[in-house]
């Protein structure tokens, strides 16, 4: 089965997707596990213990070769992708530091098993980024490596907490950061005096390069970013952490949105949960991302939470062009900091999704109606430049009173409840 064509240039393809794990459709060969002639006193570094459903391998495309690491969702998948077949390459990512270089293979199509090596991959040398680079590894790959062997980080900061709140006291932690690049993000953590020495050396809004971080897997991570997947790890910053600031302004990592009208938040489907009463909350949904106009801002509160800790509360009301108004509830810093005033344009970005049953009154049955629940990691961005913050400005001209919204008192009953309608 020797008629088998590899991709030309495959290897050199795949080293220039950096950044995030790219879409491709190249078709590689899967050598041996590790390097040929490997000399540990060039390559002192740890070897990469593999990832649960990984393999440490080789690839060539006939010519040039380069370590990779192939995952797979299906581990029977396994024998299938090893020496010597043939693997057409769905979605690649490569990173490399200093002295290392890897090549991060998702879920490749075996193609099939050749009797031989293909082609002549070792007369001559790898393509040099696989020697030297600085392309940064990808927060969805962290997964696959050793604590000591991950390549530096390119990460916007979109929250940092405040140094040593009371509020995270039974974390042990005095502060927490959340990051981002192109591909996902996740949520660093910073335990006693090494948060003392490096939380000035962050700043909201700016992209950094961070190194010697240790890898670490909390329950809370994806109960604050509900959709990342199960396999999903966070950082921990470390005494041997390196933090550099980013000035290239090349493929910075930006913030997304993934915005939901407020007529569409009535057809997500929720999870089932009971609360005590008398406004239990029903349904929790996973972080959604809502913009529009701000209808009302109500005054600063103070609730106690079922540990009788003080926490500030602050309700807003948002619409958008559909006319339905969304309840939407602050709490911490976002209660504290909120200086919108009606009519200005708000995104809130990873807010939850609730479902609220609503007593009824003089006999009247209860009913139930959605809203935001904006926590202290959901980012809230004012007059956000956005296709979407255009086009709900142009509506707002249109109808500089919002007209098209019937008075509060009878909004609650009608509006608030449709939400939930099917």
């Amino acid at each position: 089965m020797t008629n088998i064509q590899l991709t030309p240039n495959g290897v050199p393809k795949l080293m220039q997707l950096t950044g995030r794990f790219h879409d491709t459709n190249i078709f590689v060969q899967v050598l041996y596990d590790t390097w040929p002639q490997y000399d540990p006193a060039r390559h002192p570094l740890q070897k990469i213990k593999p990832y649960e459903d990984t393999l440490d391998v080789v690839v060539s495309d006939g010519i040039y070769y380069t370590s990779a690491i192939i995952s797979v969702t299906d581990r029977s998948l396994l024998p299938q992708v090893c020496y010597p077949a043939v693997i057409r390459v769905r979605k690649a990512a490569f990173c490399s530091s200093v002295g290392c270089a890897y090549l991060l293979l998702e879920n490749p199509e075996p193609v099939g098993t050749p009797d031989v090596i293909l082609g002549e991959p070792f007369c001559d040398p790898p393509p040099e980024e696989n020697t030297f680079g600085g392309n940064c590894v990808p927060i969805s790959a962290l997964k696959y490596f050793q604590d000591k062997s991950i390549p530096h980080l390119r990460v916007l900061v979109t929250y940092k907490s405040r140094l040593g709140d009371p509020r995270h006291k039974s974390e042990r932690f005095p502060f927490i950061l959340h990051v981002l690049d192109e591909s996902s993000e996740t949520r660093a953590y910073a335990f006693k005096q090494v948060a003392l020495e490096l939380y000035d050396r962050f700043e909201v809004g700016k992209v950094y390069y961070i190194s010697g971080f240790d890898r670490c897997t909390r329950p809370d991570l994806r109960y604050f970013f509900y959709n990342l997947p199960e396999e999903s790890v966070g950082l921990q910053l470390t005494r041997r952490t390196i933090i550099e600031e980013c000035h290239d302004v090349h493929g910075l990592p930006v913030i997304r949105f993934d915005f939901i009208p407020i007529p569409t938040l009535r057809k997500l489907k929720l999870e089932e949960e009971r609360r005590v009463p008398p406004r239990p909350i029903i349904g929790v949904g996973k972080s959604v991302d809502v913009i529009g106009i701000v209808y009302k801002v109500g005054p600063l509160e103070t609730v106690m939470t079922q540990i009788n800790d003080p926490i500030p509360k602050r309700d807003v009301i948002i619409c958008d062009q559909s006319g339905l108004l969304l309840p939407t509830e602050l709490w911490s810093y976002n209660a504290e900091e909120f200086s919108a005033q009606p009519g200005t344009i708000v995104a809130f970005r990873h807010a939850k999704l609730l479902e609220i049953e609503e007593p009824g009154l003089n006999n009247t049955p209860a009913r139930n109606y959605r809203k935001l629940s904006a926590v202290t990691p959901s980012t809230i961005h004012i007059e956000p430049s956005v296709e979407e913050s255009f086009a709900l400005r142009n509506w707002r001209r249109s109808d500089p009173d919002l007209s098209v919204i019937p008075d509060l008192p009878e909004v609650k009953g009608a509006l608030f409840g449709s939400l939930c309608d099917s």
